[in-house]
């Protein structure tokens, strides 16, 4: 529940479920909505959007197409056919980060409508009058703000030393599971963590960093050995990189 003195809509406040595994994402949507009273929450896979559609009520979901263990097709299509869930009433907007993304293949799996990350707070806002029929009142948040975010457009240290930290801890867990698939030569498993890593640089805002993800992420989906060492090898350097440009936040 957030904190501010005002609602996204007049009526009445709402509730918004977003179904998004990166820690980071999480911390700047929570930060981007803290001037609101609405009821924001999170679910970190596919089975745990069903399972709290199952048990609370939400105004609208917004669903990753990127999730762990269920992806957010799967998910939807499975609460569209669960009649206990109200899945034909329910607002389900796919959200991924992906450039070419298949419409179609959302609309097809019963989703409602596609958001791009990063978006603006302005498409946001769209998505929520067009999907729950209500005007949004006037906000504080300069509707230029993206999210992600990147660091030339926070001032607030405390959401930089949140975010720093953050970004460390994504860094080391990345590290540890890239070593060991890479001993397993599990290539379905290294492109997975280079793909969602991703995000994480994409908040950041150092595009040559996702630029080496996403090629440790296709090299390793063509198992093409040889040139996905290289671009984790450039991915390690940028990180080393990354971090020091980052204290200077500090």
């Amino acid at each position: 529940m957030t904190t501010s003195s005002e609602y996204l809509f007049q009526e009445q406040p709402i509730s918004i479920l977003f179904t998004e595994d990166n820690e980071l994402n999480q911390f700047l949507i929570s930060k981007l909505l803290s001037t609101y009273k609405d009821k924001v929450e999170f679910a970190e896979s596919g089975y745990e959007a069903i399972e709290k559609i199952r048990k609370n009520h939400y105004d609208i979901v917004f669903m990753d197409i990127n999730l762990p263990k269920l992806n957010g097709i799967k998910a939807t299509q499975m609460i569209r056919n669960d009649i206990n869930l109200s899945g034909d009433q329910l607002p389900i907007i796919a959200m991924t980060a992906a450039e070419n993304s298949n419409m179609k293949a959302f609309l097809d799996a019963g989703m409602n409508g596609y958001i791009s990350k990063p978006f603006e707070v302005r498409e946001l806002k769209e998505i929520l009058a067009k999907h729950l029929g209500k005007d949004i009142k006037a906000t504080t948040i300069s509707e230029q703000v993206i999210v992600p975010f990147t660091f030339g457009n926070i001032t607030n240290k405390d959401v930089l030393a949140k975010m720093i930290s953050l970004f460390k801890k994504h860094k080391k867990e990345f590290f540890e599971q890239v070593t060991f698939h890479i001993g397993e030569s599990n290539y379905e498993a290294i492109s997975n963590t280079a793909h969602k890593m991703k995000s994480t640089a994409d908040v950041i805002g150092i595009p040559e960093l996702k630029e080496a993800l996403n090629k440790l992420e296709n090299y390793a989906k063509a198992h093409e050995k040889e040139e996905m060492e290289k671009a984790y090898k450039k991915a390690q350097e940028l990180f080393i990189v990354s971090e020091k440009a980052l204290e200077h936040y500090n």
